[in-house]
């Protein structure tokens, strides 16, 4: 067994949902509304000999929006992550994602799929550029408008 080893996530992208109607909010009915995000996750994981790798996480997703008149919700989250690895420390990823536990009316479990690709092989502190989306299993069969998608890097600390 490797040594378990913390992580940290600095990621941008963005999300579309349909949103519950929201009558502070001047929603009337439901609405769909995509909106930037900034991603900021830790997390803790353990990598095994035959490069599977075990991560929890927690982080939140920091939405802005230009337009006033649309809804600018932030999100926290936490996340059960499974990765592989291959050649060249290179690895793809999914999990279990409960997303947005700041809101009962936008809660949901999500699907994740991730990869991150070294950028600095052999350093003290890996460095990863990281690919990650999520579908939002609460309206399972319109992955069209119930998604989100961010990009950025992962780096490793205490490997």
């Amino acid at each position: 067994m490797t040594p378990s080893h913390f992580f940290a996530d600095a990621l941008l992208g963005g999300e579309r949902r349909v949103r519950p109607a929201n009558f502070s909010e001047d929603k009337f009915t439901d609405y769909s509304q995509g909106a930037g995000l900034v991603g900021l996750k830790i997390g803790v994981a353990k990598r095994f000999e035959s490069n599977w790798e075990v991560a929890g996480t927690i982080g939140t997703g920091i939405m802005f929006n230009a337009p006033s008149d649309v809804v600018n919700e932030s999100s926290v989250f936490v996340e059960a992550e499974l990765n592989r690895y291959f050649k060249n420390n290179w690895f793809v990823g999914t999990g279990a994602s409960w997303w947005d536990l700041t809101r009962d009316r936008t809660r949901t479990f999500a699907w994740p799929l991730r990869f991150g690709i070294p950028v600095n092989h052999n350093a003290r502190h890996p460095i990863f550029a990281l690919g990650e989306g999520r579908w939002y299993l609460d309206h399972a069969t319109h992955l069209g408008t119930h998604y989100q998608a961010w990009g950025g890097l992962r780096i490793h600390f205490g490997q």
